[in-house]
């Protein structure tokens, strides 16, 4: 109890002291004496999933107002952003001593109203989701972790087991899918003797391959993040220590290790080899993270300055031109936010219309057998543009790479594809959008 007391002391002291106070580059933007477990970015809002309830607010906003979007009383562990108005939210139950058993809630309609889902795992044990991730060519199939691997094929509504045993005493921190290979499905966590593991599936999670990392011992795995660029180069986030692999996980190496020790619960690629990472720091709790500019090689660190209850439990990057806009969740001290302006990415465009992330819908239509898709780019950052058939079958690759702010027409002839409806999809870190499209011949 004295502890709570201390605690609370400490977080209205920093509600307090942050709103009058700026730092170069870095801003105070709210939520402080909340635990910020998740951060989403969608169009131009961005969401926070904390310790009681979730909020939003406008990105680029340097006030530090949030909407709050209901669940109050509770503690969002997870968050999924469908659109404007429909989320995901995973959040703590007592157990069901208590009699609470529902761990998924949605709302269509902003918040106003929230619905409670089928417990995880199809009502089979007191767990709560502690990550999602969204299919890119079917938004309707989610996948989900903590301790297993789930996939819900109708938004959430039910789930099946598809890696790990849900009474065991693996603990899966995260699930990734690659932007580049959407069939490439990652996720990893520790054992119940604390050996991290890093699993990886290259058919839509059917099947699991164990990847050798070559650690043992007091070791957690809290965190992965994947080059849309190249599948094969992916870097994971462990306990004082960051580990990459160029070979699509066969072997690693350290790229890595701070002087401080750290979980590293945040872990980004940003653009080409810009990297950032950041998490819990024992003993000295200060806001800060690093960044690599050469895909690992050498890092630096980016000190705010500011003491407290600073840990990073999320870390979420937007690019947008030249500039990489860091968000910071904490343990206590709510979110901050950190400009970064690159100057190493050749032909970076200013950020400049259009702002928005679009997709329009392809003329003519129906078609035979070429059509056009004209997609908008608010940020510079990987972009993909891919055709799937209603069995979620990938057809064709429109577009897959890094793409500068504007506005692109593609062409696709399927003259050697069957007649039928077809669903296309764009994708970047800003959004993905789905629409169909007929083929009639």
């Amino acid at each position: 109890m004295k502890q709570q007391h201390f605690l609370l002391i400490i977080t209205l002291t920093l509600e307090i002291s942050f709103s009058s106070i700026s730092f170069s580059q870095w801003s105070y933007l709210g939520l402080g004496g909340r635990i910020v477990e998740d951060l989403h970015a969608y169009n131009s809002f961005l969401y926070a999933g904390t310790d009681s309830g979730v909020f939003r607010k406008t990105i680029g906003s340097t006030d530090t107002v949030w909407a709050s979007l209901g669940l109050e009383t509770k503690q969002t562990l997870a968050l999924l952003v469908f659109n404007d108005s429909t989320y995901l939210a995973s959040v703590v139950i007592a157990g069901i001593s208590y009699g609470d058993t529902i761990s998924l809630f949605k709302t269509t309609n902003a918040g106003i109203s929230w619905f409670p889902f089928q417990n995880f795992y199809s009502g089979n044990g007191p767990y709560s989701p502690s990550d999602f991730a969204m299919s890119y060519s079917q938004p309707d199939v989610i996948y989900a972790v903590r301790g297993a691997v789930a996939k819900s094929t109708d938004g959430g509504m039910s789930w099946q087991r598809i890696r790990g045993n849900l009474w065991n005493s693996a603990n899966f921190e995260f699930i990734e899918i690659d932007t580049a290979r959407p069939n490439i499905i990652w996720t990893g966590g520790t054992d119940m003797i604390f050996v991290p593991f890093l699993d990886k599936s290259t058919d839509f999670g059917e099947s699991w391959q164990n990847m050798p990392l070559g650690l043992s011992g007091d070791q957690r795995c809290f965190s992965v993040a994947l080059d849309p660029a190249d599948s094969n180069i992916v870097y994971a986030g462990l306990w004082n220590v960051v580990i990459k692999t160029i070979d699509g996980g066969a072997t690693w190496s350290a790229a890595f290790v701070p002087v401080e020790q750290q979980a590293f619960y945040g872990l980004v690629l940003s653009r080409d080899s810009f990297l950032y990472a950041a998490g819990a720091r024992d003993p000295i709790q200060r806001l800060l993270f690093y960044e690599s500019t050469n895909g690992g090689a050498t890092w630096d660190t980016v000190n705010s300055g500011l003491f407290g209850y600073m840990s990073v439990k999320n870390l979420l990057v937007i690019p947008n031109g030249n500039i990489d806009n860091i968000f910071l969740g904490t343990f206590g001290g709510g979110v901050f936010s950190y400009t970064n302006i690159i100057t190493s990415v050749h032909g970076v465009m200013e950020p400049s219309v259009p702002e928005r992330f679009s997709l329009q819908q392809n003329f003519p239509n129906p078609f035979n057998p070429t059509t056009r898709i004209t997609f908008s780019v608010g940020t510079y950052g990987h972009t993909s543009l891919r055709v799937y058939d209603i069995l979620g079958r990938e057809v064709a690759t429109l577009v897959n790479g890094m793409k500068e702010t504007g506005t692109y027409t593609v062409t696709w002839n399927a003259k050697n594809t069957s007649s039928g409806i077809y669903f296309y999809v764009l994708h970047s870190k800003q959004a993905m959008i789905t629409k169909k499209m007929i083929l009639l011949r």
